[in-house]
């Protein structure tokens, strides 16, 4: 299925960045460290994310792991027919000069699609399934694209809507575990709305894929935002995010039935990185304008 296929590499970068219990029988005796560690406050979430943002920019670069799934449910006459995949792949952001490196596979039922992309100097290079190296310009993140794969611009969706939040209402919800900070956004349409205000527009355009990629032409009144979750693991030493979880659901309406697009990506910290993300010269050579 070409048209899904080229979506969900779409949905990771452009042509799609990314958040324990244990207890039972007697406690033993906390050590001093492991009291001053519980004793410790913690700090309020916009904090949280205010240092998870500056804990992106310290840093000459860092590599996460990428896993996700897309699934497409068409609902017509009574019927009911679903195309759905999976990828993973490893993601290498470098900050400056800004980089991105993308390399891994997508699977559906019958397929495994070798991808790869790089963007540098604001010039995208795309390939898949050992095809031509295609080069495109633009668009920058937020155009378009659906989920982004940078960390900074899930942090800064749930900083939008942590700012306007009302005592009581829905919005981001802190918890502390173990190791890390943990941030979750579960808001609707609805929800967004009443959130979010006039920023609404802006936050759907940044989360809205390209339609025209699927085969759906539609006008922005056609599709609803059903839901928009977002999870975010921050590490308590070091505000680094070390897994974010995306789950985006869309629906448009069609006569005697509807299709429903459900998008999930889930990034991993694999660790920091000095290295830029450089464009093989042959792949420069001999990449093809789109």
């Amino acid at each position: 299925m070409k048209k899904p296929l080229h979506l969900c590499l779409l949905l990771i970068f452009l042509v799609m960045i990314t958040g324990c219990s244990l207890f039972g029988g007697a406690e033993p005796e906390e050590s001093g460290q492991a009291k001053a560690e519980a004793d410790r406050p913690t700090p309020p979430a916009m904090e949280i994310l205010q240092n998870a943002e500056e804990s992106m920019m310290d840093i000459k670069g860092v590599r996460y792991d990428v896993a996700g799934d897309q699934n497409l449910r068409l609902a017509q006459d009574g019927k009911m027919e679903t195309a759905s995949m999976d990828f993973n792949a490893g993601l290498h952001l470098a900050r400056d000069p800004f980089g991105i490196h993308l390399k891994g596979y997508m699977n559906t039922d019958t397929d495994t699609v070798p991808m790869e992309t790089y963007l540098s100097e604001g010039v995208w290079y795309n390939r898949m399934d050992q095809g031509d190296w295609m080069r495109t310009k633009g668009p920058s993140f937020g155009e378009g694209q659906g989920q982004t794969p940078l960390p900074t611009e899930s942090l800064k969706q749930l900083r939008l809507v942590l700012e306007k939040q009302s005592n009581g209402g829905e919005g981001v919800r802190m918890t502390a575990e173990e190791e890390s900070y943990v941030l979750e956004m579960n808001l609707s349409e609805e929800g967004l709305k009443k959130q979010l205000g006039d920023d609404y527009k802006k936050i759907r355009k940044e989360l809205e894929p390209s339609w025209a990629e699927i085969g759906l032409p539609l006008a922005d009144r056609d599709a609803r935002l059903v839901q928009v979750n977002r999870r975010i693991s921050v590490d308590k030493e070091t505000f680094m995010p070390t897994q974010i979880d995306h789950l985006t659901v869309w629906e448009i309406p069609l006569e005697k039935g509807s299709v429903t697009l459900e998008q999930n990506m889930i990034m991993s910290y694999a660790g920091e990185s000095t290295e830029s993300v450089t464009v093989p010269q042959e792949v420069k050579e001999n990449a093809r304008d789109r």
